[in-house]
């Protein structure tokens, strides 16, 4: 398994936080996040997916995902068994609450079902975690 961990430090995408404007007005933030795997995944096969700035996680409520011109809430996961996720391509992450100027600790935690595992009836999920300080663009 440590094969899969190795891509836990690429899943937050350096430099990728920003304001997210709509009609120019700052409504939250934004940055980018890469699949943890030499393989993509259909977003079903995301378990759990949670996001701390600063130490506090952020409400679910709170985070759209864009992938494809397309936005998921983070309940619609488990129903999105037709969208894939690629290696190397990007999920914008919206979160649609305020945040201080300045730099920042962002970390994910991703619990995600392997799903080419389920030889046995079951499938291996595996736990990815990152955690990075960045400062908005």
């Amino acid at each position: 398994m440590a094969l899969f961990k190795s891509y836990d430090k690429y899943m937050l995408v350096e430099h990728s936080l920003r304001p997210a404007l709509v009609c120019g007005i700052p409504m939250g933030y934004r940055f980018e996040l890469r699949y943890p795997s030499y393989r993509g995944t259909f977003l079903s096969c995301i378990e759990k997916l949670a996001f701390f700035l600063d130490g506090q996680e952020i409400p679910q409520n709170a985070i759209t995902l864009s992938l494809n011109g397309k936005e998921y809430s983070i309940s619609q996961l488990n129903d999105c068994y037709q969208i894939y996720w690629e290696t190397l391509q990007t999920i914008t992450v919206t979160v649609s609450q305020s945040y201080a100027a300045g730099i920042h600790t962002l970390r994910v935690h991703m619990e995600h079902r392997i799903p080419y595992t389920g030889y046995g009836g079951k499938c291996l999920v595996m736990t990815s975690e990152c955690e990075k300080r960045m400062m908005p663009v």
